[in-house]
């Protein structure tokens, strides 16, 4: 949805332009924008769940006899891990993309500008 919006957008915004520079023989150029610094602007950073899974595996008469582990808890933090991972993937790969629609839409509006 975002990202169809972001074309619709850009779309009238380079018709514009191209319009613009038709009808103003005296038109202003438009600056390209720094896509370097629109893809650092979009955060990544992943959290990593560092729960603590080590449990008293042992009680006897309410004192821990032996601690350990706990398989399960262990099991969940890889699984939250490992989606953390995936959803950084993703962050990066749409940092890629609107880098590369950042590129064309400064390309769009240099073949547009004044001449």
């Amino acid at each position: 949805m975002l990202r169809s919006c972001f074309a619709s957008l850009l779309l009238l915004f380079i018709s514009a332009a191209a319009a613009f520079a038709e009808d103003k023989p005296n038109c202003v150029t438009i600056p390209p924008v720094d896509c370097n610094a629109l893809a650092q602007s979009i955060s990544c950073g992943v959290p990593r769940d560092e729960r603590e899974c080590e449990r008293c595996l042992v009680s006897l008469f309410g004192k821990c006899r032996a601690r350990g582990n706990d398989p399960a808890c262990e099991a969940a933090k890889t699984a939250q891990n490992q989606m953390y991972s995936i959803k950084k993937g993703q962050c990066e790969a749409e940092k890629a993309v609107r880098k590369g629609q950042c590129e064309a839409t400064n390309a769009a509006i240099k073949e547009a500008s004044c001449k």
